[in-house]
């Protein structure tokens, strides 16, 4: 049998065999890559999801701390009788249903951690106007607290107290009289600080009785006077600051030894001292010389 083979079909053949053949080695790589692509891309997901699970989870520890600086700054707030208007847009209105049952609306798109840290911005912003508040009492409480006798009167709170306000018996002459200060010992040439902010309205000598003293005027009717000094370190007219050194403990005058008179009066009124340098200090009481 004689079989007559066409050449343009033999090219026609071989051509197919190289599609062919062509064809599966393409869809063999492609197929591998597809794989591994997949295969990473599975790999990329879980990471993401192990991230998105870590972050949810810092999320929820955010919003409980959150939650309990919200409580402890309105308590704050309520000690220090501060008021404040609500800003969270996000807080829920009095009355409302979801409140109670502890639901919140959230869009279609939106899960609801999103929403939550929504609430979580919104709570932080509507916390700035309260701790403004809380900062400015701060600082009027800290001005105040300058403004009045209360900054132990020796420096570095040196000294004991060795007679206090009320009746006492003299030292010196052991008769009974009303004393209008306390008695605070310290070593003779210790520094004597100004109580508080306020002026020098006299700085002399008593002979009879105080020795070397001075009187400075405070704010809001409070006076302070600091006898038995060994030396004046201000003048008449010199604003002076609390904490500021005015003078030295001495013994001059009518005094059993080296000590400093401290004195406070409001208006016509002399007042404890203790009462107020309890304010900021603790101190020891030694009865008698």
């Amino acid at each position: 049998m004689n079989f007559h083979i066409n050449t343009v079909m033999i090219i026609i053949v071989v051509l197919v065999l190289g599609v062919l053949v062509s064809a599966f080695f393409y869809l063999t790589t492609v197929s591998s890559g597809s794989a591994r692509m997949v295969q990473q891309k599975s790999q990329d997901l879980q990471e993401t999801q192990q991230t998105l699970d870590s972050m949810l989870s810092q999320v929820s520890e955010l919003l409980k701390s959150a939650s309990i600086f919200e409580g402890t700054l309105s308590d704050t707030m309520n000690e220090l009788n501060l008021k404040t208007t609500q800003t969270n847009p996000g807080a829920p209105a009095p009355g409302d249903l979801g409140a109670i049952q502890g639901v919140q609306q959230v869009n279609q798109n939106e899960i609801r951690q999103l929403q939550d840290l929504k609430n979580l911005t919104a709570t932080l912003r509507s916390s700035v106007q309260p701790l403004q508040k809380i900062s400015s009492a701060i600082q009027d409480e800290k001005q105040f607290l300058t403004d009045i006798p209360n900054y132990w009167p020796i420096i570095g709170g040196r000294g004991t107290v060795v007679m206090a306000w009320g009746p006492n018996r003299h030292p010196i002459t052991g008769e009974w009289f009303l004393h209008k200060g306390i008695e605070i010992w310290a070593p003779s040439g210790t520094p004597v600080v100004a109580s508080a902010n306020g002026k020098v309205v006299e700085a002399g000598y008593d002979p009879g009785g105080d020795g070397f003293y001075i009187k400075l005027d405070h704010k809001y009717g409070f006076k302070t006077k600091y006898s038995h000094l060994s030396r004046i370190e201000v003048t008449e007219g010199e604003e002076v600051l609390q904490g500021q050194i005015i003078g030295r403990v001495g013994s001059t005058g009518l005094s059993p030894g080296s000590n400093l008179e401290f004195q406070i009066q409001l208006g016509t009124e002399f007042l404890d001292p203790s009462r107020y340098l309890k304010i900021k200090n603790t101190f020891d009481r030694w009865k008698g010389y």
